[in-house]
């Protein structure tokens, strides 16, 4: 049987996650669809050759050399860089926009009005994700939103890099507390955490840190864990392969794909709910600690030693919300997590969060998701 020949133009040794996980996309529709995919980050195998190369199409990260000679030789392609010079090839990535949304949400979610989102000066994906953070700024909110930059390859020399540190360090040392900073690269979260430890800013109490490229040997390498935006680079990889398959066949294809982020994993940098009153803050602290219980806003006047009717009138007043329906929500973000996290059945998922039957766990989630359970975890699968 004859396979169809396709290069993938991606760095398998540069360890990142959207790296490997765009490559198992790729090599997943090429098992369905009969491909034999040969990785060639450096057009090795149009180099080599004094005739036309014989791939049938490219996907990964178009360079200018590839977009050239693909166009020479007549090859479609597809992209998944988003800062390819290539701007006018049909590409695939992941939803950046949506990402910064997610991590400005779980900030504010957790009581930090004050933001900060370190821009990696130069990457677009960083900037599209800065003009959504900015946007949310724009608007009548009762938080502040600021933006820094910061080089992208700041730790390219000695000199680049102290320039980072200084700067980190001066603002850091500056800013007003509780501050939340969302930073595009998991390294630049990292070094933030590494700088709040060398000048004693207690994080997440004084300072929460989120970022929106998850790279999970950074994010979990040392204490304090960094919460993160998890993208879905496998999806990104079969949706560009499909993408390839479709123009292959003849059919055109122009407009940017954008694949949504998967779900935010709250790790110990934002492991905190920030408010003035202590009322919501013990009580908010309660519900998340057992959020798998079947809890009512009056089990959390009972934990607190107060009428129902005093916890009603501090949700109200701080929050604008019952403590019903703070209650839900954070129900329903951890059952999301679960859904999409583990492969447990959805009977042992309701018996988890303590609902009576599968059935009455899926009501509870079609009435504020308007989908079922399994139709959701079906949506965010790889």
């Amino acid at each position: 049987m004859h396979l169809l020949p396709v290069a993938i133009a991606i760095e398998l040794d540069h360890g990142h996650p959207w790296h490997q996980n765009c490559y198992a996309g790729i090599m997943k529709f090429a098992k369905e669809v009969g491909w034999k995919c040969i990785v060639d980050p450096h057009m090795v195998g149009m180099l080599s050759s004094s005739k036309a190369p014989q791939y049938s199409g490219i996907i990964g990260r178009i360079s200018a050399t590839w977009y050239d000679d693909a166009l020479q030789y007549d090859i479609p392609m597809v992209n998944i860089w988003a800062n390819s010079p290539a701007t006018d090839t049909p590409s695939v990535f992941s939803n950046y926009a949506k990402a910064a949304n997610l991590a400005v949400d779980h900030l504010i979610e957790n009581g930090f009005n004050n933001i900060t989102y370190f821009h990696s000066e130069g990457d677009v994906a960083s900037t599209t994700a800065q003009d959504t953070i900015t946007a949310r700024a724009n608007g009548k909110n009762p938080f502040h939103i600021s933006n820094t930059t910061v080089p992208r390859e700041f730790e390219v020399s000695p000199e680049s890099f102290i320039q980072f540190r200084n700067n980190v360090f001066n603002y850091l040392a500056k800013g007003n507390k509780p501050l939340g900073i969302i930073a595009f690269q998991a390294t630049v979260a990292r070094y933030i955490a590494q700088i709040c430890y060398e000048l004693e800013i207690a994080v997440p109490n004084d300072i929460g840190i989120v970022t929106v490229q998850d790279t999970y040997h950074i994010t979990e390498s040392a204490e304090p864990l960094i919460t993160s935006v998890e993208g879905n680079y496998t999806l990104v990889g079969y949706r560009a392969a499909s993408t390839l398959q479709k123009i292959m066949a003849g059919h055109k294809v122009s407009d940017a794909q954008y694949i949504d982020s998967q779900h935010l994993i709250q790790r110990d940098s934002t492991n905190i709910f920030h408010c003035t009153d202590p009322v919501v803050r013990r009580a908010i602290q309660f519900i998340r600690e057992n959020i798998k219980n079947n809890l009512a806003s009056n089990d959390v006047a009972d934990h607190l030693c107060i009428s129902s009717r005093t916890v009603h009138r501090h949700f109200q007043k701080y929050l604008d919300k019952s403590a019903s329906d703070v209650i839900a929500y954070y129900k329903l973000n951890s059952l999301k997590l679960e859904l999409i996290t583990t492969n447990k059945s959805l009977f042992a998922i309701s018996q988890d969060f303590s609902f009576s039957s599968s059935t009455q766990m899926a009501r509870f989630f079609n009435k504020y998701t308007g989908l079922n359970p399994s139709e959701f975890r079906k949506e965010h699968s790889d």
